[in-house]
């Protein structure tokens, strides 16, 4: 299999532990789908303030493998607003 096929089926086994409500397991898959898989997918996913831990992991994953942009950058400084994580900002 190609790269870009490993992370269409990470990325399904992804959604189906979403579907489960095994978050933090689905954010790990998604994180394994960098850089093949579409940020924008998994952002959407877990956009809802119930998921913004999950969310904030995988903007950091993005950050740390050099593929965030600068949307990336601000959506992950409003996470860590809204986490009170003040060690971060």
């Amino acid at each position: 299999f190609d790269a870009a096929s490993i992370a269409e089926i990470t990325k399904k086994y992804g959604d189906r532990l979403y579907s489960e409500g095994k978050y933090d397991e689905a954010v790990d898959q998604y994180i394994n789908t960098i850089p093949q898989g579409e940020p924008s997918y998994v952002i959407w996913k877990f956009l809802d303030a119930q998921r913004i831990q999950n969310l904030r992991r995988y903007l950091e994953a993005l950050h740390h493998k050099k593929y965030a942009n600068e949307d990336h950058t601000t959506l992950l400084l409003n996470c860590y607003t809204k986490l009170n994580d003040l060690a971060e900002l």
